[in-house]
């Protein structure tokens, strides 16, 4: 449904529609973070402009940008291909995957 890259301008006249598409936050580095918005088939960046992948410096600014957008809520992930993720299985690739709440009214 969502098989094109979205602005964050896009992605907010969606929202506002009440579409809801899936909204995932990655976290690529430590400074690094993507939005990504995903579907069965796929998992697409949200774009600037220039169609460039946006980045944010921190968590917070990534999340307080979607809170803006009229985002309700968003999937943080942090994936390893390490095996470092305390508490998983040893079996390939861990990811840490958690829901956050970015309105008030969804958190009731």
């Amino acid at each position: 449904m969502w098989g094109i890259d979205m602005t964050l301008k896009q992605l907010s006249h969606q929202l506002a529609k009440g579409n809801h598409p899936s909204i995932e936050v990655h976290a690529i580095d430590p400074s690094i973070y993507l939005l990504f918005i995903s579907d069965a088939m796929s998992l697409r960046p949200v774009v600037d402009e220039k169609g460039q992948t946006l980045r944010y410096r921190s968590r917070a600014s990534a999340l307080s940008e979607l809170r803006t957008a009229g985002a309700h809520h968003a999937d943080f992930v942090h994936r390893t291909a390490y095996n470092e993720m305390v508490g998983t299985a040893s079996q390939g690739p861990s990811e840490l995957r958690q829901r956050i709440h970015l309105t008030s009214e969804d958190r009731a």
